[in-house]
């Protein structure tokens, strides 16, 4: 009996096996592109391409454009005639099937974006850096990142080398080891200060009390990031984080290495532009529109873009503007699947780098596979591994209102200056701050309707 019933088993574990081919071999055949779905085919891990199919791609530049159809069309020879360009902001007639843009458009566009293919998800699981602009894909992949600009860590090689730091980077972040911390960057500026005592701060590491998003960076040094629940009403400056950041940053205020005593206010304010004008510098922060490249010339030294330092246990994560492809009113939806999976390629990748002023978002593990025009490329697609986009929640109680128009408007940076100037501790300032956040949601209409009746 025993063995007739392995038997049975047997012989239904193999019908059962028969089927599940069977039916998988019918689906794979049955998906026909007739402009009404998308159809992936897992053994080529590509997308099958409608008859006729005609799309035409949004790009950056024309250089870029030319680059990515030749591409296609390498990998497509069947298909030469399928794929062309528009450039973004040139003046046109025709319609995009696939378009560039920002993240805030792609919010303001969010109803008409396509959701892509599961298998879109699998296929670039390893990547896309997929905490970036994540609040447009969280019912679904629709805005697939490209490139970000924004704030990061700058350091003159130069002067380090003259001081003696080494300048070895076993861990392959794109800052040296032995300024990895703020422990280790406050040793680096004690030596360079008593060099000279003309020195000031300034050269060491400039802060800005006037310009919010540089300062950013620095209240996410206890691991805080603003809105950590998603919600644009809870922004998070209760948090033991947030106090966290805010305690040290009381610390930087009384350390004699980041400020000489009397400490001048007047100077706590935007000067990393004064600093690159200047002879040299040690740390600073810059973007990518800065004249960093024009102060190498001028002074002909080598200026390193790089990931800020550890502060504690985190590294700060400044916030960088993002763009990237999205689908959107296409009559081909597989091939404009393809078209993508082609962009994402690491010889498109490769042609993105090499034509467009853009500096790309990759996952981590592709990084050093990219090839780019020069070091500093792949120096801030390497820093921007640790930055975070800008948050698109919208106040529950007023959606035209994004949340993170509170950090630019409240007055949170006088709070900040009083508290690296010793007037307040770390305690006070963040119960001011809480209270500055609620008097600004309030004033905006942003509280959704029950919780202002709960609280009356």
């Amino acid at each position: 009996m025993k063995q007739n019933r392995r038997l049975s088993i047997l012989a239904l574990t193999a019908a059962l096996a028969v089927l599940v081919i069977g039916c998988t071999l019918t689906s794979t055949k049955t998906c026909v592109p007739d402009g009404t779905k998308v159809c992936f085919d897992k053994t080529s891990q590509t997308y099958r391409i409608e008859d006729g199919a005609k799309i035409v791609v949004e790009v950056p530049t024309k250089e870029y454009g030319d680059r990515l159809v030749e591409q296609f069309n390498a990998t497509h020879p069947e298909s030469t005639e399928l794929l062309s360009y528009a450039i973004r902001n040139a003046k046109s007639e025709i319609t995009p099937d696939l378009r560039f843009m920002t993240q805030n458009e792609a919010a303001l566009n969010y109803a008409s974006l396509m959701v892509l293919d599961d298998s879109m998800s699998d296929l670039l699981s390893n990547n896309l850096q997929w905490d970036k602009s994540e609040e447009v894909n969280l019912e679904g992949l629709r805005f697939v990142p490209m490139s970000a600009t924004g704030f990061t860590f700058i350091y003159d090689e130069t002067v380090l080398s003259d001081l003696g730091v080494s300048l070895e980077d076993a861990d392959a972040d794109g800052l040296p080891d032995a300024i990895d911390t703020v422990e280790e960057i406050t040793a680096v500026a004690a030596n360079y200060l008593a060099q000279d005592a003309k020195r000031t701060y300034t050269s060491v590491f400039p802060l800005a009390f006037n310009e919010a998003l540089s300062f950013y960076p620095f209240l996410t040094a206890g691991g805080w990031e603003i809105f950590p629940e998603d919600i644009a009403t809870e922004p998070g400056f209760e948090t033991p984080e947030f106090l966290e950041a805010l305690t040290l940053i009381e610390k930087l205020g009384a350390s004699t290495i980041v400020a000489q005593r009397p400490v001048d206010p007047v100077k706590l304010v935007w000067q990393f532009d004064q600093v690159l004008s200047g002879k040299e510098f040690l740390f600073s922060l810059a973007s990518e529109w800065m004249y960093v490249e024009a102060y190498e010339n001028r002074t002909k030294h080598n200026v390193r873009y790089a990931r800020f330092p550890a502060m504690g246990d985190h590294v700060p994560t400044p916030l960088v503007s993002v763009e990237g492809y999205v689908i959107q009113n296409t009559a081909y939806p597989s091939a404009a699947h393809e078209v993508l999976r082609v962009i994402r390629e690491v010889e498109s990748l490769n042609a993105f780098a090499a034509t467009v002023r853009k500096t790309l978002l990759v996952h981590p593990s592709l990084v050093d596979l990219v090839t780019y025009p020069d070091a500093k490329q792949q120096e801030l697609a390497k820093a921007y591994v640790h930055s975070q986009s800008f948050p698109l929640i919208a106040l529950e109680g007023n959606p035209k209102v994004l949340g993170f128009t509170m950090y630019r408007q409240m007055d949170i940076l006088p709070v900040l200056k009083r508290l690296f100037l010793q007037e307040i501790t770390a305690k006070q300032a963040q119960d001011e701050i809480v209270l500055l956040s609620i008097d600004w949601i309030s004033d905006n209409h942003g509280y959704p309707t029950e919780v202002i009746k709960t609280n009356e």
